[in-house]
């Protein structure tokens, strides 16, 4: 896929690209992009570079979501990764979602 810049208030934070993984059933979820951002309103920018004749470059790609995630404040909030032998240790708490990583 194309390249795509990210921007916070105008202020480039990333560029992502080849990202061909996944598909409409399971989703490829890209690392977290780490942002500092003041309370109040923010415009989030997505812009597509244009295709080339690079290998799978001109693949169908879609974005399908944008999630921004508060920082971590305590052990409660954040991402919590376990080992699948493990997996019974999530069950004594609720969890926004589940995703398995093979």
């Amino acid at each position: 896929m194309p390249a795509v810049g990210v921007a916070i208030d105008g202020q480039r934070i990333a560029s992502v690209g080849a990202q061909l993984d996944g598909n409409s059933v399971v989703l490829n979820t890209l690392t977290p992009l780490p942002v500092t951002l003041s309370a109040g309103h923010h415009l989030l920018s997505l812009t597509r570079g244009d295709f080339s004749p690079a290998p799978g470059d001109g693949g169908a790609a879609a974005l399908y979501a944008a999630f921004l995630t508060p920082a971590q404040v305590g052990p409660e909030v954040g991402l919590t990764a376990v080992q699948p032998s493990r997996w019974r240790s999530l069950c004594s708490r609720s969890h926004e979602w589940v995703e398995v990583v093979q």
